[in-house]
């Protein structure tokens, strides 16, 4: 939109997590000062920003919500087929996306609009995020996250991919 109100930060070797504590603390402060409190009502929705944030990853999203494993689905194919057999119907069309977009499309229909508390969506697969930096204890997952509520991902953020060689391949 041509009008919006934005809050904006950067600091230096903070990583994800770091900069998860920060943006919960953050926005729990300018809601009090802001709202009064920490409840927002948006239409018939109550959304509560006091309580400590849900950190859960998008794997475990997808198979809470749709039953299928995204680290079993290790291709395009085999994920494609996995949606299929569980009837779930992509607005895309999943034969043009690849795997990762595939993924996010999948996380999109079936697990985000049902997030309505603040949520840290972490863990995001690495061909789903190619310009964040790998996961020192898994290569298949960045260090990332997405701020969810009430369905809407309102923040996105990243430990930067710093490493050259890793940024060339």
């Amino acid at each position: 939109l041509q009008d919006f109100t934005l809050l904006e930060y950067y600091c230096a070797y903070w990583n994800y997590e770091d900069n998860m504590n920060f943006t919960e603390a953050l926005i729990k402060h300018v809601l009090a000062d802001v709202n009064g409190g920490p409840i927002l009502k948006y239409g018939e929705t109550e959304i509560d920003f006091g309580q400590d944030w849900e950190r859960v990853s998008f794997r475990d999203l997808i198979f809470r919500d749709a039953g299928i494993d995204i680290n079993v689905c290790k291709d395009k194919e085999s994920l494609v087929s996995a949606i299929k057999e569980k009837n779930i119907v992509i607005d895309a069309d999943i034969n043009a996306l690849g795997r990762g977009n595939l993924i996010d499309q999948l996380y999109k229909k079936v697990s985000r609009p049902s997030i309505i508390n603040p949520t840290f969506v972490i863990k995001h697969p690495t061909d789903l995020s190619p310009l964040a930096r790998m996961n020192d204890d898994n290569p298949l997952i960045v260090d990332r996250f997405q701020l969810v509520v009430n369905g809407w991902e309102i923040i996105n953020a990243y430990s930067e991919l710093v490493d050259p060689i890793d940024q060339r391949e």
